[in-house]
C-alpha cells in the first residue's frame, strides 16, 4: 500500500511528473510579469516530496519580500463617474 499525501499548489500532471503552481498575488503581478508562479518539482512523487519544502519555501520568501500595499481607509470604490472610481465614507 502506497501513502498519498496532499501537497498545497501541487499539480499531478498528466506525464506523471509533478508541478507547483501559485498564483501570484495581484499587487506584483505587474513587478514579476506573470501571473503564476510554477516550478517542476520531479518526475516521481518522491522526487516531489523532496524538492517541494525548497520551492515553497522559495516562493514565500518572494511573496513576503513584497508587502501587500495599504488601502486607505477612508476611501473606497465606487461605480458613481462623477466620482471617479472613489467615494469618501464617513
Amino acid at each position: 500500500m502506497t501513502a498519498r499525501f496532499a501537497m498545497k499548489y501541487v499539480k499531478n500532471l498528466k506525464d506523471g511528473s509533478y508541478k507547483y503552481r501559485r498564483r501570484v498575488p495581484d499587487h506584483l503581478q505587474k513587478v514579476f510579469g506573470k501571473s503564476e508562479f510554477s516550478s517542476l518539482l520531479g518526475r516521481t512523487e518522491e522526487e516531489a516530496l523532496r524538492a517541494y519544502p525548497d520551492v515553497h519555501e522559495h516562493f514565500e520568501r518572494i511573496i513576503k519580500t513584497f508587502p501587500t500595499p495599504p488601502q486607505h481607509p477612508k476611501l473606497r470604490l465606487s461605480k458613481n463617474k462623477s466620482t471617479l472610481g472613489f467615494s469618501r465614507s464617513v
